[in-house]
Parts: C-alpha cells; sequence; structure tokens
C-alpha cells in the first residue's frame, strides 16, 4: 500500500468520523469541546486505517481514496 494512498484513507475515514461525531455532538446540545471531537475522530481513522491494512479488502472507501489522491 502506497504512502498517498494510505494518506487517503486516513483522510476518507476520519471525514466519516468527524461529521459522525460533530452531528451527535450538535444533537446532544454541544455536550463535547471541538478538540475531543476531533481527536477522537483521529484516533478512530488511525484505527479503522489499522484494521483496514490488516485485512486489505478492497472496499467503497478505497475508491474514495482513490478520488483523494487525485486531488493530492
Amino acid at each position: 500500500m502506497k504512502k498517498r494512498h494510505k494518506i487517503a484513507l486516513f483522510i476518507a475515514y476520519f471525514l466519516v468520523f468527524f461529521s459522525s461525531l460533530l452531528l451527535i455532538d450538535y444533537y446532544a446540545d454541544m455536550f463535547f469541546s471541538f478538540y475531543i471531537v476531533a481527536i477522537a475522530s483521529a484516533i478512530l481513522a488511525f484505527v479503522a486505517l489499522q484494521i483496514h491494512k490488516k485485512y486489505r479488502t478492497k472496499t467503497q472507501v478505497d475508491e474514495l481514496a482513490k478520488e483523494i489522491e487525485e486531488v493530492l
């Protein structure tokens, strides 16, 4: 797996977790700090990336990462 693909996968996972956690936080009346949401999203994205690398399955996230690679 190339470095650009790993970065693109991380960005894709981060955006999914970040938007989900922000939506949950919005309906929880802004209970969490923005920084906590960002750090939690980064940690979850890193864990998801490691699991993705371990199983090496091609998913829709890979297609999204390929589009992100073109931008990078």
